[in-house]
């Protein structure tokens, strides 16, 4: 039933607006309610923590946050090109202190008489929740870049279904081995072996009000050719985490009027 509902919501969303089938959010707020939907009722809490109520909404509350982190992880690498580590340890402090700050925001419209007070007590949850934030931020291996394509995205989610239907749904269980063992090794080797090819190419870039050519050569050897004097990094920043690193493209050299080289020449 609950799937059939979320379903339901997706179609009255896209008869209203079809094209945010293609809207990032979109897709990542209902793969992530699909995933618990379909993940949770798999894992099975084990007595000891079931009898602590104290462990029993915790052990939840992570199962939760692991199933809903599991079923977008694929898709968040794609678009934003990274995998959060401590995804699961954040959220036992993250959890808690969202759901504080929407009562604190809740009461701060509702009661006026007292906004002053809930003012503070939402600023220092609000300041609390970022040095958190900010700490898993800064510790070693906090995110782990990646570039997978489209087919490796979706070999990502072949082998999640696989494994959890192996382990949960299945009763052949050599068989499947089997199966995901193939799955796992046919995925590996299209990824090494069959990345897309890079040829001389010329991309134009519209950097705030400046234009940019940029020649590519090869994986080693591009140019940049440009009629501002100098280009920030901060400029690049984008273009450099999601273009350049994805097609594994080494930072261009940014020439100017009197640049000179065996490849570039000027007349």
């Amino acid at each position: 039933l609950s799937i059939n509902n979320l379903s339901l919501a997706a179609i009255l969303l896209l008869l209203w607006s079809p094209a945010s089938i293609f809207d990032v959010g979109f897709q990542l707020s209902f793969l992530s309610v699909f995933s618990i939907l379909v993940l949770l009722p798999c894992f099975k809490i084990p007595v000891w923590i079931a009898e602590r109520h104290w462990c029993k909404n915790i052990y939840e509350m992570l199962l939760v946050s692991f199933c809903a982190q599991l079923g977008t992880m694929p898709l968040v690498a794609y678009y934003f090109h990274t995998v959060p580590v401590y995804g699961l340890l954040v959220n036992l402090f993250v959890i808690p202190l969202a759901n504080l700050i929407l009562i604190l925001a809740l009461l701060f419209f509702v009661l006026h008489f007292v906004q002053g007070w809930v003012a503070l007590l939402l600023d220092w949850t609000l300041g609390t929740l970022k040095e958190v934030l900010d700490f898993f931020t800064n510790l070693p291996y906090a995110s782990i870049c990646c570039y997978p394509t489209k087919m490796e995205t979706f070999g990502c989610y072949a082998v999640i279904a696989c494994v959890f239907y192996m382990f949960f749904f299945s009763r052949r269980r050599l068989f499947h081995h089997w199966m995901l063992l193939c799955l796992i090794v046919a995925f590996l080797f299209i990824g090494v072996f069959f990345r897309p090819s890079l040829s001389p190419t010329l991309y134009i870039y519209n950097l705030r009000g400046e234009n940019a050519v940029h020649a590519v050569l090869s994986s080693e050897r591009s140019y940049m050719f440009t009629t501002a004097n100098k280009i920030s990094d901060s400029v690049f920043y984008y273009i450099r985490r999601d273009f350049w690193k994805r097609k594994d493209l080494a930072d261009p050299i940014v020439c100017d009027s009197f640049y000179k080289d065996d490849f570039v020449f000027r007349v």
